[in-house]
Order: structure tokens, then C-alpha cells, then sequence
């Protein structure tokens, strides 16, 4: 089912559209079947191919050819972290009195200065 947002009148702080509005909104006019716009576009009648400049045409080949010869990798590491939940746990309570959310972040960045820059524990 499709839903136009634009429809839905919002209830949200700033006027924002909340789940609850789209459930609404949803359950109201599904009788009316209004839930699809009619301007939605169905055909390819409205598809228009135009050519491509020849600064399109050298950035498309630049494009293809930076693809084809970069080095493609990626990395994947495995961690222990059980303490690290243990030690987020323990002070998450102490930070939401302050109104903060503790995430884990800031132990990652710690982690990894720590790692890059030999930078010694404080």
C-alpha cells in the first residue's frame, strides 16, 4: 500500500507525521481507496532519453575506468567485547542523570587513538 505523506496531517512535535499518523490516516481512507495519488507516473510514456553531452561522455569513460582500476578491498575484524558491554552497563545510568546517553563511540575512538597514536591510557 502506498501512502502519500504529503496527505497525512502530522501530530508530531513541529508538526511532524508520526507512525500513529500513518496508521490512522490508514485506517480512515481505506475504504475511500485514497491511499494511491492518482499523479504517480505508471507508464514509460513519461520517460524522456536525451543524449549525452560529450563532458557526461568523458566523466561516464573517467568514471568506468577509475572503477575498473582501483584496488577494491575490505576489511573485517572480530572482537571481544563482553567487557566493554559490562563497563558501558555499569556507567549508563550515571550518565542518563546527567542527560546523557552513553554510547559506544566514545570507547571505539578511545580505542582506536589509543591504537594509532600509542597514546597511553588516562
Amino acid at each position: 500500500m502506498i501512502i502519500d505523506i504529503n496527505a497525512v496531517s502530522g501530530t508530531g512535535p513541529g508538526g511532524r507525521v508520526i507512525k500513529a499518523d500513518i496508521q490512522s490516516f490508514k485506517t480512515k481512507n481505506i475504504e475511500n481507496k485514497q491511499l494511491i495519488p492518482n499523479n504517480i507516473i505508471t507508464s514509460t510514456e513519461a520517460l524522456v532519453y536525451e543524449p549525452l553531452s560529450q563532458i557526461r561522455k568523458t566523466i561516464a569513460k573517467n568514471m568506468i575506468y577509475s572503477k575498473q582500476n582501483a584496488a577494491h578491498m575490505t576489511v573485517f575484524e572480530e572482537l571481544e567485547i563482553s567487557d566493554l558491554i559490562w563497563l558501558r552497563e555499569k556507567y549508563k545510568k550515571a550518565f542518563l542523570e546527567r542527560n546523557v546517553k552513553l554510547t559506544y563511540l566514545p570507547f571505539i575512538l578511545k580505542a582506536t587513538v589509543k591504537r594509532t597514536y600509542g597514546v597511553s591510557s588516562a
